[in-house]
């Protein structure tokens, strides 16, 4: 098969686009707008079903309070709107191409199929891809600012959720920003790993802007690769699709970030990994959990941070460690005795207990 893969937000929707108009859509594994395929499957009579069954499903459906109806329509709309010419997705977008009992027949005849089918699998998904079922790869590449701006519009226009668990309507708090290239890196580290262990996969990458910007020649150019005729996709592409300009978000990632940007490029696999394999990374640091003594909860180096810098944040977790009933001033700070990579001299557990800052806080 014909995998089409990279980061969310790179251009992947777009390649299977061009593939889809210049092959057709019969060599595509995938719907063109599978949110759209999922519910009218689930309005659809299943096999040994009674027409009452069937009657009370769809009934069922209709009685979904109306406030979560018009919510997921808007979802849907706005997925629309980010990709007007489809997401042409399917089981093995995230999940890999990987074998099992269920599916084996329809897999093996897709794998089988002449002229090969195109799939898409994003970088995720690599990981629990059978090598043996990739014939050849178009991999997608987009410079990580314009892939964090790209995932908040997606992100503003389908929901999310903060931090502290709050659920969002990010059409209604449009001052938020969800602009991180945390998911950029986490998932280009894992496409690296995958294509260091299979190097005889044959792998074409393909620049986003340079696809967006000179079609012709990048369509012959992978046409070339590919053995196929690519010219009449030439259409599906303008200059209005580069959408997403980078901003100067402030993040302590974007450093991660373009290390593994520069790297990936020139396919040095084990300096993509190397950067995500060491303390001294912020992005393994901001996902890196270790116990609080004084609140008894798990916390990591942002919170940590906070609880440094900010009286406010400070003082909050002050009040709740007193309401529990903590012993919080005969605790040490585990960020400053230890689990700070940057502090080569940390204190000792009585240092930190006998010069704490929350006692300092409560003082003033």
């Amino acid at each position: 098969m014909i995998v089409v893969s990279g980061c969310p937000r790179s251009g992947t929707s777009l390649m299977m686009y061009c593939l889809a108009t210049a092959l057709g859509e019969g060599r595509i594994i995938g719907a063109k707008f599978p949110r759209d395929m999922r519910e009218a499957d689930m309005k659809k009579k299943r096999p040994g079903q009674s027409d009452a069954q069937h009657a009370l499903q769809l009934y069922a459906m209709e009685k979904l309070p109306r406030e979560q109806r018009e919510k997921k329509e808007k979802q849907n709309k706005k997925a629309r709107d980010m990709n007007p010419n489809g997401f042409w997705e399917c089981l093995y977008t995230v999940q890999g191409i990987q074998w099992s009992l269920p599916i084996h027949k329809q897999l093996e005849t897709q794998h089988a199929a002449e002229p090969p089918l195109a799939v898409k699998i994003v970088s995720q998904g690599l990981m629990k891809t059978e090598p043996r079922y990739v014939s050849k790869m178009i991999y997608m590449i987009r410079h990580p600012r314009q892939v964090a701006k790209s995932q908040e519009r997606l992100e503003r226009n389908m929901g999310f959720t903060l931090q502290d668990g709050t659920t969002v309507d990010p059409l209604e708090e449009d001052h938020l920003k969800v602009h991180t290239p945390e998911m950029y890196n986490r998932v280009t580290v894992t496409a690296a790993r995958w294509l260091k262990a299979f190097p005889d996969v044959a792998v074409l990458f393909v620049e986003f802007d340079d696809l967006v910007s000179d079609p012709a020649n990048e369509l012959a150019r992978i046409g070339a690769f590919l053995g196929e005729d690519l010219s009449a996709a030439e259409s599906c592409i303008n200059a209005k699709l580069k959408r997403s300009e980078p901003e100067d978000m402030p993040s302590e990632l974007w450093g991660d970030a373009e290390a593994i940007y520069e790297r990936f490029k020139a396919k040095d696999w084990d300096g993509v990994i190397a950067v995500l394999s060491t303390e001294k990374s912020k992005t393994v640091r901001q996902k890196a959990h270790f116990p609080c003594f004084r609140t008894r909860l798990q916390t990591h180096e942002p919170h940590c941070k906070a609880c440094m810098t900010d009286p406010e944040f400070r003082a909050s977790l002050i009040k709740y460690a007193t309401e529990e009933g903590i012993d919080w001033r005969n605790e040490p700070c585990a960020y400053e005795c230890g689990m700070d990579p940057d502090n080569d001299a940390p204190k000792t557990i009585s240092e930190s207990v006998e010069n704490s800052h929350w006692v300092a806080t409560t003082e003033q």
